[in-house]
């Protein structure tokens, strides 16, 4: 009943609707990155906005025109972010990824822990090993700082990439553990986003009852159609996890059909997707859209 009850829920939202409200957002944020007041986030977050329009080409001009304001590290930060995304979204996969990772370390100086940050919300970072020493390294009383962290989802990503999957399912099982106080959110966005990622990451961890209670939470939070992209994209990921398919493909459809941060190199390359992509009724959706 409760994949029917959701899966129901991301087929009768209005498409062409909700791509028109993300479309004004993307307005929104480019009138802001053109005001001659406008700095280095308003113009990294129209190049997120151009990025989900699927005009790649704006969003990297967005990323130059950032660099030039950048004065803070969460400057770098972000438009780091941007790039490793547009780098996936079109095409650089796993290979691309990791050249401009490589790029931005010979221009800043990151500590291991910073790096561990990094590669959890990238972990394409990971395939091939060239972190695994620095990342089995990391520990919470460690004597060096710089390695002091548990770690847990950085650890997970590792063993994945290295197809040690009963490894990987211990550590996103202590992660949902480390999660179990309930934050005070700062917006709606946060909210949702935050039980999003603990739902996915239960069923990463094999506690199924968890996550789709923590989803269907997720799920309940009102947002913008912009907002709510990224998390129908979390839900995505948790449906593979529990090897719902036709589920999953059933939002990715959604979201390759408006603006959102899913293209079909995404699903082509990042690993989150790799235990659901020898499937027919996925490889029948990359198939379907290459053609287009």
């Amino acid at each position: 009943m409760f994949s029917v009850l959701l899966l129901g829920m991301a087929i009768t939202v209005s498409a062409p609707q909700d791509a028109k409200d993300i479309e004004r957002e993307y307005h929104r944020r480019i009138r802001a990155a053109d005001a001659d007041s406008s700095t280095a986030e308003d113009r990294y977050l129209a190049a997120e906005a151009a990025r989900y329009m699927r005009r790649f080409d704006e969003a990297r001009f967005y990323v130059r025109i950032a660099e030039m304001a950048a004065t803070t590290e969460g400057d770098c930060n972000g438009i780091l972010i941007e790039k490793l995304s547009l780098e996936l979204a079109t095409g650089g996969g796993v290979e691309g990824v990791q050249q401009v990772f490589a790029e931005e370390r010979r221009q800043r100086n990151f500590t291991p822990v910073v790096i561990a940050g990094w590669v959890n919300g990238f972990p394409e970072l990971l395939v091939g090993g060239q972190f695994d020493e620095l990342i089995d390294s990391l520990a919470e009383d460690a004597a060096d700082e710089q390695y002091r962290c548990a770690c847990y989802a950085p650890k997970a990503w590792m063993h994945r990439a290295a197809g040690r999957m009963d490894r990987s399912r211990a550590y996103w099982d202590s992660l949902t553990a480390a999660w179990q106080r309930v934050p005070n959110f700062r917006d709606p966005f946060n909210e949702a986003d935050w039980r999003a990622q603990l739902a996915r990451n239960y069923a990463r961890a094999g506690h199924i009852d968890e996550s789709r209670a923590e989803l269907e939470r997720a799920m309940m939070v009102d947002l913008s159609a912009f907002e709510s992209t990224s998390i129908r994209r979390r839900r995505a990921q948790t449906y593979a996890e529990l090897g719902q398919v036709r589920n999953t493909v059933a939002d990715l459809k959604y979201l390759l059909s408006v603006p959102s941060p899913v293209t079909i190199h995404t699903l082509a390359t990042r690993l989150t997707w790799s235990g659901v992509r020898d499937h027919p009724r996925f490889r029948a959706l990359l198939e379907e859209h290459r053609q287009e």
